[in-house]
């Protein structure tokens, strides 16, 4: 063999050996595995439950969409009145959207009861967690500010946002982006966080 071929083979070498290396160590996985799919994180029963809140949730963020698609974009450095105002808009082209809408539309009969079931037991085991929930809202920090607990209403901008526990969110359905749980007293929310209204509500459920 040639000096010339002797130099093509090492090269050849140098360049794959250390993929078959990689694929190697990695079990033979591919060079771009594929993400797992979302889950719900309930176990047994639950999880269809779950799975029906997140569906609706889904449902609410296409609503969302359509509601709000000729919404001129927000400017990168717009001041805080024009971001107000651009919120309460979009507030505005879903709440008549959701005209008639009313609680329980993503706490659904059969899913109202089994995430305030989780919601207590959680609460419960973790009494400090429990306390920082009660003291960190809207009810005992902003008091003289009422959050009204009403489908689409406009979360006040004085009013605090509560605390939820990272152990409780690992048990709640996921929730799509642009939307979160806060805790209203003893009430849990979900609120869109763009258009800073109520989604829906599920009452009673700290302990």
């Amino acid at each position: 063999m040639g000096a010339r071929a002797e130099r093509a083979v090492v090269a050849a070498a140098a360049t794959v050996l250390p993929l078959l290396m990689a694929c190697r160590m990695a079990g033979g996985a591919p060079a771009h595995p594929v993400a797992p799919p979302r889950v719900s994180p309930a176990p047994g029963a639950e999880s269809v439950a779950y799975g029906r809140f997140e569906q609706q949730a889904a449902q609410y963020m296409g609503l969302r969409r359509a509601a709000t698609a000729t919404a001129p974009a927000l400017a990168p450095k717009a001041d805080a009145a024009t971001i107000l105002s651009h919120q309460r808009a979009q507030a505005a082209a879903i709440r008549a959207r959701r005209a008639g809408v009313r609680p329980g539309e993503l706490f659904t009969p059969d899913v109202a009861p089994v995430i305030a079931r989780v919601v207590r037991e959680e609460l419960t085991k973790m009494e400090e967690e429990r306390k920082k929930v009660t003291r960190e809202n809207p009810r005992a920090e902003t008091p003289t500010v009422p959050v009204a607990l009403k489908i689409d209403a406009e979360y006040p901008e004085e009013a605090s946002v509560s605390t939820v526990p990272a152990g409780l969110l690992l048990r709640l359905p996921r929730l799509p982006t642009g939307l979160e749980y806060r805790f209203v007293g003893r009430h849990l929310v979900v609120r869109d966080v763009d258009a800073n209204t109520i989604v829906d509500y599920l009452v009673d459920v700290v302990p």
